[in-house]
């Protein structure tokens, strides 16, 4: 379930960063197809650096919970101390990946952030060419 879940968020956030990139691209192919001056593009704001960590992040505390369920699982005897022992390591796993998807939510809010202020900055961008 959880694996299903970071290839739906990781589809997400792929979609946001080439989204990203194509205002990038485009902002500067408009401004060069006018003939200004100088180009001007947006720095790297701050959330789409959030954006980026926490997607890397919240990947990994997706994915390597699944693989120590497995590896857990395969560590698990007929007794009642291991029993409760893998018990114990699931349910902390389990709280370890909701932690993930949390955070690839919120790296997702970061993502569309970060597409609000490249539109912020294109529109008043597109707004001075005339006067270059």
């Amino acid at each position: 379930m959880f694996i299903g879940f970071a290839a739906v968020f990781a589809a997400i956030s792929f979609a946001i960063a080439r989204i990203l990139g194509e205002f990038r691209a485009g902002g500067g192919e408009v401004q060069d197809t006018i003939g200004t001056r100088t180009v001007n593009t947006l720095k790297m704001p701050i959330s789409a650096k959030a954006f980026l960590g926490g997607m890397m992040m919240a990947m990994m505390l997706i994915l390597i919970p699944v693989v120590l369920h497995f590896v857990f699982a395969a560590d698990v005897s007929n007794t009642l101390a291991s029993i409760e022992a893998s018990e114990e390591r699931f349910i902390v796993l389990e709280g370890v990946r909701r932690i993930g998807v949390a955070l690839y939510l919120v790296a997702i809010a970061f993502g569309l952030a970060t597409i609000i202020k490249v539109l912020r900055f294109e529109s008043i961008r597109i707004r001075e060419l005339p006067n270059n």
